[in-house]
């Protein structure tokens, strides 16, 4: 069977990970290196780097795609880092673990939370306690600015994706910045409150800032790419209801006092998980693909696949 081919769509917002063989951590010892070669890759391309953050063993990254497909930016890019780690290491062979995975944004909800995703990762591997005490994320730039002699593209790139956090259409960069920390202090206290006992009383569930600002920059600087990406992936879409609809109906059938967004937060405590997984078996049969699923409940393809295995395995019961 041949290659996937990777999404073409100009001005449409993804997220990329690649992940180092057998999850090595190869690039412990030179983040800040491989980093400065994530920044340094927009002055070779037309797409445009929103944000990005280096593990010891993966990379994400969060691109504006320009008018090249996907593989113009990241093959370059990974080659370097990989050159970079073979010469760290004194070593030869391949880095990444096959092909870089990616998934397209496709709301403002799901971008608020992607950048938070990228920058909490090492909060989430246990690495530090905050954000901002990792340094090779782009949380900084967006909590207090791109450092002196930042690549000019790149800060206007950051710019632009913290409207997307605003609560009005019209304030500054400052507020814009302000209203990002706000929202990654309710993304900390979400999390603390998923991460509790589920024996504990945990109260209710933390709001979500108000972003009524956000949702129209989105529209204004992507929505439309993303739109159209997936009329284009989905010619049959307009037969069926919207995915969010489709799961904001069934979700209060199975558990009416659940908000959307804990659905979509990757919890995985079992009563969570268990009407996730209700939910993806009604959407499997409604004939939303995987793909889609996934990117939507923000969890990873193969959740979804492993409950259209049980439904199969229903059927021939």
């Amino acid at each position: 069977m041949g290659r996937q081919l990777r999404p073409a769509c100009t001005g449409a917002v993804f997220h990329i990970t690649a992940r180092t063989q057998w999850q090595e951590p190869l690039f412990r010892g030179i983040e800040r290196q491989v980093a400065a070669l994530i920044r340094g890759s927009i002055d070779r391309s037309d797409t445009r780097l929103l944000a990005y953050a280096v593990m010891s063993n993966h990379i994400h990254v969060v691109v504006v795609q320009g008018r090249r497909p996907l593989a113009g930016y990241m093959q370059p890019l990974l080659r370097r880092i990989a050159l970079l780690t073979n010469r760290h290491h004194r070593k030869q062979g391949h880095v990444f673990d096959g092909r870089y995975d990616h998934s397209l944004c496709q709301d403002p909800d799901y971008f608020r939370s992607l950048i938070a995703y990228v920058h909490m990762n090492p909060v989430r591997a246990g690495i530090c306690a905050r954000p901002e005490q990792y340094a090779w994320t782009s949380h900084r730039d967006y909590a207090h600015g791109p450092e002196r002699g930042a690549p000019a593209l790149y800060v206007h790139a950051v710019e632009r994706a913290l409207r997307v956090f605003a609560r009005a259409s019209r304030d500054s960069i400052a507020q814009y910045r302000r209203d990002y920390r706000r929202y990654i202090r309710w993304r900390i206290a979400f999390d603390a409150y998923l991460d509790a006992d589920e024996d504990d009383t945990r109260g209710s569930v933390p709001a979500e800032p108000v972003a009524v600002g956000g949702d129209r920059h989105w529209q204004e600087d992507y929505g439309t790419a993303a739109t159209m990406r997936i009329a284009h992936a989905e010619p049959d879409a307009g037969r069926r209801i919207d995915l969010r609809d489709h799961v904001v109906a069934e979700l209060e059938h199975i558990a009416p006092n659940l908000p959307l967004e804990l659905l979509r937060s990757g919890g995985r405590s079992r009563p969570l998980v268990r009407v996730r997984n209700e939910v993806i078996a009604r959407a499997i049969t409604a004939g939303y693909r995987t793909g889609k699923l996934a990117m939507f409940l923000n969890i990873s393809p193969s959740v979804v696949s492993a409950v259209r295995a049980r439904l199969r395995e229903l059927s021939r019961s």
